[in-house]
């Protein structure tokens, strides 16, 4: 039996500007998807009103405000 081979984790650094940019693109993605404003849209986030792909954006900006240390 050969060496047992791990991988190691990959780790992605991005400055804060660049997760504000992904932020806006996922924002506008996100909004014209629904042709809703974000406060609309958050509005369905917090009743639970999402389709799973919604969610998955809504998750990933939501995810972006916690990095950049956002409410």
């Amino acid at each position: 039996m050969g060496p047992v081979q791990t991988q190691s984790p990959t780790f992605v650094l991005n400055t804060d500007a660049e997760l504000e940019d992904e932020r806006a693109q996922l924002v506008d993605e996100l909004t014209g998807k629904m042709h809703m404003s974000f406060d609309e849209v958050r509005e369905c986030a917090e009743d639970w009103a999402l389709r799973a792909d919604e969610l998955s954006l809504w998750e990933a900006i939501r995810s972006i405000d916690f990095l950049l240390g956002h409410d």
